[in-house]
């Protein structure tokens, strides 16, 4: 018979390994609250957020991204260009929600498209070279040769 500590370190052990590999705790929304694109090299990759809009992250890399200083671009007078501002901020996703998100990403390239047709059109424009099913590819070529 297990003693009460036992059963209580196994439930918190099921209930980290849970959340971290369902991804309650992994992903992050970061979000760009400026009315401008922002962009920013990061671990040799190129961030890119658009305007009033968000990205999803590994909750470690959002944190360092964010905290991570960046020069300011300054104009001919010396002024901050408003498309250097860092206006970022981390939201976690509420319980189910990560889900719904992931029904909508590509797996290619992570795109997250804003709907089902959103994805499709994604997956036509980017990825059709990478597409195993031969049929379904002349479908989407047809399709996109008669719209």
């Amino acid at each position: 018979m297990k003693t009460q500590q036992e059963l209580l370190t196994e439930q918190f052990t099921k209930f980290v390994a849970h959340n971290y590999f369902i991804g309650d705790f992994m992903n992050v929304k970061l979000w760009n609250d400026n009315y401008l694109d922002y962009k920013e090299e990061f671990e040799d990759e190129l961030i890119v957020i658009k305007a009033n809009s968000f990205i999803i992250m590994d909750e470690e890399k959002a944190v360092l991204f964010k905290g991570k200083y960046k020069q300011p671009e300054l104009d001919g007078g010396g002024v901050q260009k408003p498309s250097s501002y860092k206006k970022l901020r981390i939201q976690h996703f509420q319980s189910g929600e990560e889900k719904k998100v992931n029904e909508l990403r590509c797996q290619g390239c992570s795109f997250i498209g804003s709907s089902k047709d959103d994805l499709d059109n994604h997956i036509t424009e980017t990825h059709l070279d990478q597409m195993l099913d031969k049929d379904e590819v002349k479908k989407r070529q047809k399709a996109k040769l008669d719209a």
